[in-house]
């Protein structure tokens, strides 16, 4: 028997709605999974930042002017 891969859906629905929460019962009872994907957060986002060196300090509001008139003049 050939192995397929799964395909995966994200889905959002009205939990309340027992016609949609016993026919995904019923999916997972056929074999369905469900998979949990943690969706990061903008400081997750700003930690890979700092990590990957994309993220650049000032030693004053002055200092950063500078630097962003100098790279628009480029």
């Amino acid at each position: 028997m050939e192995l397929k891969k799964m395909k995966t859906i994200t889905l959002e629905y009205d939990g309340r709605n027992r016609t949609l929460t016993t026919l995904l019962e019923l999916m997972l009872e056929k074999g369905a999974r469900v998979v949990s994907r943690k969706q990061k957060t903008g400081l997750d986002e700003a930690i890979e930042d700092e990590k990957a060196g994309r993220v650049n300090s000032y030693d004053s509001v002055d200092d950063f002017f500078d630097k962003m008139y100098q790279e628009c003049t480029k």
